[in-house]
């Protein structure tokens, strides 16, 4: 999937400004610029390219009344606080920027989402290393599998964008009454493109997981769930037992490179030999982590092409 460029024009400079300044930081696979109107679009798209572009408003477009509205041949989607569901060009204003940037993508490339990815199996991206690129990398590998795919976050803190409720994460929803699977089937968002499932906010949820319910659990989204790629982003105090990345095909651990990281890298390993579990060790497969977004992608890919 290309790394699509997207405009955004609202005359409230702020709104527009701060949503490009999300989308940026979120790093799923657009990249956004902010206009003030129409004309500031059209004079930045005289040197520059757009592939799609964002309106509050169809005034300056160029396109007919009733058609998709366009600026200078760049297609745009129309924000509105009730959108048409049968318009495809119609976006709902107040929606998560993920959800958002992937109903774009999916619009603008449709392809990228109907090529099969044949290969299947499942993935634990786990470091002890802050600010490895982790996250970034379990999540496009979950976006290579396309709809096939699923995240599950395992974390020991309330990642972004996670909003709690009563029965999320795996502590309540292998304690609580009732049928834990189907509780936990209940718990994936679909609407994204691949699935998405959190399973860690909080300090009983990194505990509550075992290296025989996680093997299940694996299954589970795998047979149940309809997922070919299940990718485990699985945080360096979330493992109650390293015996539970035996359950993976793969063991991917992300590390910048840099000298301290290569440090604790190697204790982990030297740990890891030294208390008999030499068979993990030789498991880990460090991997350094693209910046650039498109770069990242192509790495996704061919990771999860050599699934065996």
């Amino acid at each position: 999937m290309k790394s699509l460029k997207l405009g955004i024009c609202d005359e409230d400079g702020s709104f527009s400004a701060d949503l490009a300044g999300y989308i940026n930081e979120c790093h799923y696979g657009v990249t956004a610029v902010a206009f003030t109107s129409p004309d500031s679009a059209k004079e930045f798209l005289s040197e520059e390219k757009l592939d799609a572009i964002l309106l509050t408003d169809t005034s300056g477009c160029d396109s007919e009344p009733g058609e998709r509205p366009s600026i200078m041949g760049v297609p745009g989607f129309l924000l509105l606080e009730e959108p048409e569901p049968d318009i495809s060009w119609e976006i709902a204003r107040y929606q998560n920027v993920r959800s958002l940037c992937s109903l774009i993508i999916k619009e603008i490339y449709p392809s990228d989402f109907q090529r099969p990815v044949l290969r299947a199996g499942s993935i634990a991206v786990f470091s002890p290393v802050g600010r490895s690129g982790k996250t970034r990398l379990a999540e496009a590998l979950s976006r290579a599998f396309g709809t096939g795919g699923i995240y599950v976050g395992m974390e020991d803190y309330m990642p972004r964008g996670y909003q709690e409720r009563p029965g999320d994460g795996i502590y309540h929803a292998m304690c609580l009454p009732g049928n834990a699977e189907e509780r936990l089937l209940g718990m994936i968002d679909r609407s994204g493109g691949s699935g998405r499932l959190i399973l860690s906010g909080s300090y009983l949820d990194s505990r509550a997981l075992s290296k025989e319910k996680l093997g299940s659990l694996i299954k589970m989204l795998m047979v149940r769930g309809g997922f070919r790629g299940v990718i485990f982003d699985i945080g360096g105090g979330s493992l109650g037992d390293m015996c539970m990345l035996e359950c993976f095909d793969r063991v991917l651990m992300p590390s910048p490179g840099d000298r301290l990281s290569d440090l604790k890298i190697g204790r982990l390993r030297d740990i890891l030999t030294a208390e008999g579990y030499g068979d993990i060790e030789r498991r880990l497969e460090e991997i350094k982590v693209p910046e650039d977004d498109s770069e990242l992608r192509r790495a996704a890919e061919r990771i999860c092409r050599a699934m065996s």
